[in-house]
């Protein structure tokens, strides 16, 4: 059974439920350290929603960029040379290395790259709240 028979077309569900999930987790952090229930005023609530949103925002969509970055392989040699480092006190983790980068470079090509979509949008999607957040507590 191949991975894609789970999934919707590639894009398995569930995915996206983890990243909105963190997204909903980092916003209750996020408002549980501020003092939202007593803001004086429409705009103060606003900007402190803003604030609340804009920081899953970030890191969200932070993860993904980096996370899409990655798919150019910028961080291949810094991964084989922390794997083969730490390997020769971890074993399990030069388990399967390749002796050069250039077999592993081939090998991560070869497998296919993916990166982290679901979650880069449900960051831009808590930036784009924040966004609105921001502008009605400018207009407030």
């Amino acid at each position: 059974m191949k991975k894609s028979d789970h999934t919707d077309g590639g894009k398995p569900w569930w995915k996206w439920v983890v990243s909105l999930t963190v997204a909903a987790a980092l916003f209750a952090l996020c408002a549980l350290s501020r003092d939202w229930v007593g803001a004086e005023s429409g705009a103060a609530l606003c900007g402190l929603l803003s604030d609340c949103f804009a920081v899953p925002g970030v890191v969200l969509g932070g993860v993904g960029g980096i996370s899409w970055i990655a798919t150019f392989g910028q961080f291949d040699m810094l991964t084989f040379g922390t794997r083969k480092f730490f390997g020769h006190f971890i074993r399990p983790l030069a388990k399967n290395l390749p002796d050069h980068f250039y077999e592993y470079r081939e090998a991560k090509n070869q497998k296919g790259r993916t990166w982290m979509k679901e979650t880069f949008f449900a960051g831009l999607v808590c930036l784009v709240l924040g966004g609105i957040m921001l502008a009605l507590y400018y207009l407030l």
